[in-house]
């Protein structure tokens, strides 16, 4: 994989590895989903790192929105009390 680990430490970057696998695979049967994701056995190996490294920036952006909108929900009565204040103060 690709992505910095590092960076994302907090973050299971094996399961964000097998959601970019099934990114890939629904790509193709999906008209939701882009082409580019695609892995097709006409592609060039350089054709498919590419669409895999797609796959694997959705699959890192959604598992970290996924994140946030999870701590959000399980503060809301404190950023409601945050977003009330900062309401008020402005």
């Amino acid at each position: 994989m690709a992505i910095n680990e590092e960076k994302y430490e907090d973050i299971d970057l094996e399961a964000v590895d097998d959601y970019a696998t099934r990114l890939t695979t629904a790509a193709g049967a999906s008209e939701l989903l882009s082409d580019e994701l695609q892995i097709t056995a006409e592609m060039t190996e350089e054709e498919a790192k590419a669409a895999k490294e797609a796959a694997e920036e959705v699959a890192l952006y959604t598992t970290k929105m996924n994140k946030g909108i999870d701590k959000l929900s399980n503060n809301s009565e404190e950023w409601i009390s945050i977003l009330k204040k900062s309401n008020k103060s402005s």
